[in-house]
């Protein structure tokens, strides 16, 4: 411990509520009144965070660009190439906002196509990124896939 004095215990209770459960929690044994101001300052960051976490449930969505043809690194246009440029703009706008977590092209043997893996509030949020891709804004054939992952580990 930091503190001088005898160690601290902390408990706690959880009792269920009509909309989900109440953590009461005491943190006693303290002889310096300093110490015991500070720990609860630090509870309530501890406890604002944990709050925050819990409200801001997140959902991770496996987007597919699917390209216009199975060729189609190997024989895209100029206009097409172009189309890919902005689209990998997006793609890291997306990155850097937090929506996404990562894309790229896949080595498919059936024919390459892009990945995302979005995480986001829902599938609707999920959807609008999609469809403000220029890639699908673009109507030159690209269409996404967008599949519900289970779970995610980070």
């Amino acid at each position: 411990s930091w503190e001088d004095g005898p160690p601290t215990t902390v408990s706690y209770r959880l009792e269920a509520t009509p909309t989900g459960t109440r953590v009461t929690l005491r943190h006693s044994g303290f002889t310096n009144p300093q110490a015991c101001g500070g720990h609860a300052d630090g509870w309530e960051r501890v406890f604002s965070w944990l709050g925050a976490h819990l409200v801001a449930k997140r959902a991770y969505f496996l987007a597919r660009l699917i390209p216009p043809r199975p060729t189609f690194p190997g024989d895209m246009t100029a206009e097409e190439a172009e189309i890919m440029k902005a689209h990998a703009a997006y793609c890291r706008a997306r990155l850097a906002e937090g929506t996404a977590l990562v894309f790229g092209p896949v080595a498919d043997p059936n024919g390459v196509w892009g990945a995302g893996v979005l995480e986001v509030a829902d599938e609707a949020a999920a959807r609008a990124i999609t469809a403000a891709d220029p890639a699908i804004l673009a109507g030159k054939g690209f269409t996404y896939e967008l599949l519900p992952m289970l779970s995610a580990m980070r």
